[in-house]
Parts: C-alpha cells; sequence; structure tokens
C-alpha cells in the first residue's frame, strides 16, 4: 500500500508527538521537525508509509540519544494489559464461541498505539472497556470463522505482532491457535511502541511459544529488509496472520494468503479498506 496525500499531515504530527515523548527542549524539537519536514517532501512516496515512519524514528534516537524512546510507555501497557489477560481468558473460555471473542479481543488491543492519531487508545483499560461492547461486523464475523477452521488444519500460523499491550490482548487468540503449531513474529529493533524480539520476556511469553525476529526496525513487515529466516517462515507458514495497520500497509500486496487484523484508525486505511474509522477489520487478502 502506497503513501497516500493524507500520510503526509500524519508524518508531521508523528514527529511533534516523538519530540513531546523524549521531552526535547525546544530548539531540539524544532530541529527535529524540520529535519522530518524535509525529508518527508524530498522522499519516495511510491513506497508503504512506515518505511519513511522508520526513518522518522530513526532520527527520534538520534536527537534523544535513546535507543528505545518509548520504553516506559511500553512497559506501563504491558503491565496494564497482563493485569486484564486472566479477565480475557475467562471470558473467552465462557464464550459460546471462544474464538469469535478472542479475535475480538485482539483487534481491540490494536487500539494501543502511539503511532497513529485516530481512533486510538494509549489508556490499555479503556480499550479493554470498549471491547467489551463492540460487536464484530459481518465481514469480520465471517472471516474469524474462516480462519478458525483453516487453524485448526494448519501444521503452522505466523502470528505477526504489532503494539506493546495490544500483544497481551492477543494471547488468548494465541492459545487456541495452540502453542505447537504457533509462531510469533516480532519487530527486531525498538520503533514507536511496537513489539520487539526484545519486549518477549517483559510480555510474560511461556517459555514453549516459539518468538521469532523479523530482523527490522520498520514499523510494519516489509519484508525486502526481513532476515532470511523470518522470511522463510513467512513462506512456508500455513497460516499467516498480521495485526495492525503497519503490517497491513507493507503486507497488503504481498502475493501469499494473509488474514489481516486490526483497527481502522486513518482516513488513508479507511479509504483502502472501504470501512469507515473505528471499524473493526479482519480480511483475508492474498
Amino acid at each position: 500500500m502506497k503513501i497516500t496525500h493524507e500520510c503526509i499531515p500524519c508524518f508531521a504530527r508523528q514527529a511533534f508527538d516523538a519530540a513531546a515523548v523524549a521531552e526535547l527542549t525546544d530548539a531540539h524539537r524544532e530541529k527535529l521537525v524540520r529535519r522530518v519536514l524535509n525529508y518527508v517532501a524530498s522522499a519516495d512516496w511510491n513506497c508503504p508509509s512506515p518505511i519513511l515512519g522508520r526513518e522518522i524514528q530513526r532520527f527520534l534516537k538520534e536527537a534523544s540519544g535513546l535507543t528505545d524512546p518509548y520504553a516506559s510507555q511500553k512497559q506501563h501497557q504491558t503491565r496494564t494489559a497482563l493485569a486484564l489477560l486472566p479477565r480475557m481468558n475467562q471470558m473467552v473460555s465462557d464464550s459460546a464461541t471462544p474464538f469469535v471473542e478472542a479475535v475480538r479481543f485482539s483487534i481491540a488491543g490494536n487500539a494501543i498505539d502511539l503511532g497513529s492519531a485516530g481512533h486510538v487508545n494509549t489508556d490499555v483499560s479503556d480499550s479493554f472497556a470498549s471491547s467489551i461492547s463492540t460487536p464484530l461486523p459481518p465481514a469480520t464475523l465471517a472471516a474469524a470463522r474462516e480462519l478458525e477452521a483453516e487453524v485448526r488444519n494448519a501444521d503452522t500460523v505466523l502470528f505477526l505482532t504489532d503494539n506493546c499491550g495490544e500483544v497481551i490482548f492477543d494471547r488468548p487468540l494465541m492459545n487456541l491457535i495452540g502453542r505447537k503449531k504457533l509462531v510469533v513474529g516480532m519487530r527486531g529493533l525498538p520503533t514507536i511502541n511496537d513489539a520487539t524480539i526484545h519486549d518477549a520476556r517483559m510480555c510474560d511469553f511461556p517459555d514453549d511459544y516459539r518468538i521469532i525476529s523479523n530482523g527490522s526496525d520498520i514499523p510494519g513487515t516489509w519484508l525486502p529488509e526481513c532476515d532470511q529466516n523470518f522470511r522463510d517462515i513467512f513462506e512456508e507458514a500455513d497460516v499467516v496472520i498480521a495485526k495492525g495497520q503497519g503490517n497491513y500497509e507493507t503486507l497488503s500486496d504481498s502475493n501469499r494468503s494473509i488474514y489481516f487484523l486490526l483497527l481502522v484508525k486513518c482516513p488513508a486505511i479507511a479509504k483502502n479498506t472501504g470501512c469507515e474509522p473505528g471499524t473493526y477489520f479482519m480480511k483475508k487478502a492474498g
């Protein structure tokens, strides 16, 4: 999915938000924002927006001197979500349709996003509360049932994660998929509040989960920059599940079949999916 005109103001907002996260001085904030604006103006827009988003995060790391500027936010979101996990597991267990209930929690967790502007909820408890009362659209419900059938017959399911905190909302669905067939793919290096391979321990994954790094710091899954082991598993997995807008933007044109799960949060994604912002979206593509 290529950059659209709606993405450009978002890059500028990301620069301002990133400067605030790192608590830069006014002078350093202005320098960062000007650098981002100059970069975006001269960059190639015939690529997915997470590629430019990665450069903004690299500029932030250089300006702040921090390797993971969002570390404290990631820790807080993860701790809060972990406290809610027993309730999510119980609600899934009590549901007449456990798999569908787990899908709903997984999509709801996508609201925990520090890179988007619209329909996000950095308060993890609020994301949990909204998930309880939000029904799945008919198309998403049908896709969830299709995924359940495919998972049942699969030997290997690759689950591409997105943000910290959100990863905990994915856990009931991961448990239903089954640890023997599940491979969890995470970012290779810090970028916004995305979950990295180094965050896996903080996310309290049981030891028998198979977790791999994609080797990249792009806030998505841009296969040309992922390492060979990750690409091999991506191609060989019977089922691929991709969470979040960044994974959708970088993988929606892929030749292989992928289940995308996300909360529609911006005009560009809304236009591409044909869904209103705020929609719980799930679709098999490819």
